[in-house]
């Protein structure tokens, strides 16, 4: 018998091997494939139970069991009719009270059209008995503030590690800020808020927490947690450190990464990431707080904040800060190094995906939520996307790939080196190497079933 082409099957079970290692640790699938949501726009767990809720921008949230790959969902709260949609107005924000297991207590935020004033408004609601649909009229308004402009409007709702609620609102809208409102520390735009919603005081339906930057009101509102942001579009804490991130919208060249923290000044709109902008040039970056990370709007033009990946199911993405950019249809994984460098990773097979928001179960797994498809993603490894037979891959076309080129962000080989807060930042584009990949392992798998069907024939001949 003829030995088998063992040298050629050696090298390209070595070249599969190395390219799953690489580039396929991480997937994303289609879990819920009977779930659509018309305009998704973020993703909660109520750190109770194994379901998931789903707002709708248009002003409702939809409830479902995150074990069931069948579920459609069901309505959980619709306040449709005490919301303004859309654009960047809607519902835009859920958070569930850290003793939600005891008082069923979940708080909103959304736009609504009062007259003639387009106003925030931040609500408590109760769930039903046996959780599973709310009532609106159980709602108790907690705060509501004027929105100058229709955009701009922020919207993530957290409860913070410390049991306080967190607010993330935008600079008011139009372009530019032009009231200057995220440096205003006496206006609620531009800025994370904090609440004590626990211990209501002084005729409101909230307290404020002492530590809070402006907490006797004497030099801003004593809501005021951080100020000076444009838009921050959606923030989390890390499960492990509570650190608090935050995807920051920008304005016309540069999108920015913060980690937040008490009382600070992350410069809008004196500064544009590491960047002046009003003024132009010669500005003060004196008292704010440099990003950890930014990118122009050559990459993207339109960051979804997400979260630090504190999940079980996928290790290669263990303590990374996961988020992406509507706009380019990207996503990137952002770590620290030994050297307190950042390290951005691109993940690819994304093409298709525009992420509104991401979310996390009650184990941290991670989600994506795709608004122009209204689908719910979830990150997985390999195993499991094979195991689930749902891995979703992108079509690579020339237009795709002319399209990437035109942007400057696909090489073979890139490393950019950056600079902010003192740390070095390396970017790695793997975007390339991701396209060609999947075309040579196609053709390798290919060569392989056909050596693999020849061997097998000659084997017969020869047998019979």
């Amino acid at each position: 018998m003829k030995p088998l082409h063992f040298p050629m099957v050696l090298l390209l079970l070595l070249f599969l091997t190395i390219w799953n290692a690489v580039y396929c640790s991480v997937h994303i699938i289609a879990p819920y494939s009977r779930l659509n949501v018309q305009r998704p726009v973020d993703l909660q767990n109520d750190g109770v139970t194994d379901n998931l809720y789903c707002l709708d921008q248009i002003g409702a949230i939809y409830i479902f069991d995150s074990n069931n790959a069948n579920a459609t969902g069901s309505i959980f709260l619709d306040i449709h009719n005490k919301t303004q949609c859309c654009g960047e107005m809607g519902l835009l924000g859920l958070a569930f009270h850290p003793n939600y297991a005891s008082n069923r207590y979940f708080y909103t935020y959304r736009t609504w059209q009062n007259g003639s004033q387009l106003q925030s408004v931040v609500s408590r609601f109760t769930a039903n008995v046996g959780g599973m649909s709310a009532n609106p009229t159980s709602e108790l308004i907690i705060l509501t503030f004027v929105q100058p402009f229709s955009n701009h409007n922020g919207g993530t709702t957290h409860f913070g590690p410390d049991g306080y609620l967190y607010i993330g609102t935008g600079d008011g809208g139009s372009s530019g800020d032009p009231f200057n409102n995220s440096q205003n520390t006496f206006s609620f735009l531009g800025k994370i808020l904090r609440f004590d919603v626990d211990n209501p005081s002084g005729g409101r339906n909230y307290g404020i927490p002492s530590s809070n930057p402006f907490a006797n009101g004497t030099f801003g509102y004593p809501e005021v947690f951080a100020y000076g942001l444009r838009n921050p579009w959606r923030m989390s804490f890390d499960s492990l450190t509570a650190d608090l991130w935050v995807g920051d919208v920008g304005q016309n060249l540069w999108e920015e990464v913060d980690i937040v923290t008490l009382g600070g000044n992350y410069g809008w709109r004196r500064v544009e990431g590491n960047h002046c902008y009003s003024p132009p040039a010669n500005c003060s970056f004196s008292g704010t707080i440099r990003p950890i990370y930014e990118y122009s709007h050559a990459v993207g033009a339109s960051i979804t904040g997400g979260y630090v990946y504190r999940g079980s199911q996928v290790p290669d993405l263990y303590g990374k800060y996961v988020f992406g950019d509507y706009s380019s249809i990207k996503i990137w994984a952002l770590h620290f190094d030994a050297n307190n460098s950042v390290v951005i990773e691109e993940i690819p097979g994304v093409s298709f995906h525009r992420p509104s928001s991401f979310g996390v179960d009650r184990t941290g797994e991670l989600y994506m939520l795709s608004y122009n498809e209204g689908r719910i993603y979830k990150f997985v490894d390999l195993d499991t996307a094979i195991t689930t037979s749902v891995l979703t891959t992108s079509v690579i076309t020339t237009a795709n790939i002319n399209e990437i080129a035109s942007t400057g962000s696909i090489t073979t080989s890139q490393s950019e080196e950056l600079s902010s807060e003192g740390r070095t930042i390396t970017s790695r584009t793997i975007t390339t190497a991701a396209v060609i990949s999947s075309i040579i392992s196609g053709l390798v798998i290919i060569m392989a079933v056909i050596i693999g069907v020849s061997e097998l024939r000659k084997y017969r001949e020869r047998r019979y």
